[in-house]
């Protein structure tokens, strides 16, 4: 029984968590902020300059989650 009740408290936990991320608005300081703080790291691998395609963006607390795509500025391919 107590097997049972703690993988309940922890599907129940993790559903809850998964809800609890939000996407920052386009154009707001809070996305911009996030990909000032990525964007040296893709520079230092890619090259300067890069500019991304985000495909989706989460952030709950402190982590955030985004596929993105870093093309040069004006959709130039890399």
């Amino acid at each position: 029984m107590r097997i049972f009740v703690s993988v309940i408290w922890l599907l129940l936990a993790g559903a809850a968590g998964a809800q609890s991320w939000y996407e920052p608005a386009r154009g707001s300081a809070e996305r911009a902020a996030l990909m000032d703080a990525i964007r040296p790291h893709v520079e230092w691998r890619l090259g300067a300059p890069v500019e991304f395609v985000v495909y989706d963006l989460r952030l709950a607390g402190s982590i955030a989650f985004a596929p993105l795509g870093p093309p040069r500025p004006g959709g130039a391919a890399l």
